[in-house]
């Protein structure tokens, strides 16, 4: 298994990235409301902020700092929203680490 602290001359990792959502142009990122050009369509991949929280908070326990892709409104709502209940429950796991959007 790879570790944070993983050393090579040539690969170096900092992180994990994960997907929340996909892209405003594919109409595949999660909206507010719905897309002008697609009426009955607001989303493309749902993942509640629980199961982001989750994941945040095991790569964090691990070592790992995670950069989570988010490009809907509604989709960065829940990152946001996970990346608080992370550090509210567990604020020490995630001292000097860099979770992103």
């Amino acid at each position: 298994h790879l570790k944070p602290d993983f050393k090579d001359p040539l690969l170096r990792i900092r992180g994990i990235k994960c997907f929340c959502d996909g892209s405003i142009q594919g109409g595949s990122g999660f909206m507010r409301e719905p897309y002008k050009d697609n009426s009955h369509m607001v989303t493309g991949l749902q993942i509640t902020s629980e199961i982001i929280s989750i994941l945040i908070n095991d790569a964090n326990k691990n070592g790992w700092q995670v950069a989570i892709h988010g490009n809907g409104d509604a989709g960065i709502d829940r990152i946001l929203d996970a990346f608080e209940i992370n550090q509210t429950i567990n604020p020490q796991f995630n001292q000097g680490l860099r979770n992103r959007i």
